[in-house]
């Protein structure tokens, strides 16, 4: 298999104040090493945005001329820890789609699937545009969660 290395960087919690100050997230799993202790992750993890919007990024530096992303998929598989050296590494570019994995040694951490093309032209349903704007958060289960998904509108 055939792959390119589009970036590498080490998340520092000087990078995580920053994201945290343009995000507003200031969420103690990313913030406070104490608090993070409490958590499953055990010790202050990177935002998962952050090294998503990263990725992208990377590739845009490394491959100026890509055409405008028209679909993203975005699956979130491991935590990226301060400290942790990541690289992106981009697999099967094409005219149409292309791969995208940010990875920690030899394991991934994030998938990108990202299909290029008229943002206004990609396929979804009216269902899938609906935007919802509940007045109080859902409460939903893990078992809940598992099977949602939606898009967010580009254009």
């Amino acid at each position: 298999m055939s792959f390119s290395i589009v970036g590498q960087r080490v998340f520092t919690p000087a990078d995580q104040d920053w994201f945290a100050s343009v995000s507003e997230d200031i969420n103690p799993m990313h913030m406070d090493a104490l608090a993070a202790r409490r958590t499953m992750a055990g010790f202050p993890v990177v935002h998962g945005i952050h090294t998503l919007l990263w990725s992208l990024d990377s590739l845009l530096a490394a491959v100026p001329d890509l055409p405008p992303i028209a679909t993203l998929k975005a699956d979130f598989e491991k935590m990226v820890y301060i400290g942790d050296e990541v690289r992106c590494v981009l697999l099967n570019g094409g005219e149409q789609t292309a791969r995208l994995e940010t990875m920690i040694g030899d394991q991934t951490v994030m998938g990108l699937d990202i299909g290029f093309g008229d943002p206004r032209a990609a396929d979804m349903t009216p269902a899938e545009t609906t935007l919802h704007h509940p007045a109080q958060p859902y409460d939903l289960t893990f078992a809940q969660m598992e099977t949602q998904r939606g898009q967010i509108p580009l254009a």
